[in-house]
């Protein structure tokens, strides 16, 4: 009886999977990146700090506009005040919270802002203010 001569097999593996692969998780952070950052694309003049901490990176909060003539945006669409809790009880869990006001915008329009998130349960709040225009 003959035993048969081993072959060495020669094991390719394409790679036109992976490279698709790569590509689908460069457009998924593309647009996830593309997508946090147009919140902060409403022009709004930040108020000058005269301390602060560290910058604010965290990209998971639900960021707060209010602009100079004091209507209030929330992800990108104007919401009324007295919605505010409602909106964000539509939220999976209370986010973190981040609030952008302009610097001409009276505490009068921000504290029942900043009240309304209180009532939605948010205890992660963030003010946003220009480091770089300090008094």
């Amino acid at each position: 009886m003959r035993v048969p001569a081993r072959r060495s097999s020669d094991t390719t593996s394409s790679m036109t999977p992976l490279i698709d692969v790569v590509f689908l998780l460069i457009i998924f952070f593309l647009v996830s990146s593309h997508l946090a950052r147009r919140e902060n694309l409403f022009p709004v003049e930040l108020p000058p700090a005269k301390s602060t901490s560290v910058a604010d990176t965290q990209t998971d909060r639900l960021t707060l506009t209010i602009d100079a003539e004091g209507r209030l945006l929330a992800l990108g669409r104007p919401i009324n005040v007295d919605e505010l809790p409602g909106f964000i009880a539509t939220l999976d869990a209370p986010p973190p919270v981040r609030v952008r006001a302009d610097r001409s915008v009276r505490y009068q329009i921000v504290a029942p802002i900043l009240r309304g998130v209180a009532l939605a349960g948010c205890t992660d709040i963030v003010i946003a203010a220009d480091p770089a225009a300090s008094p």
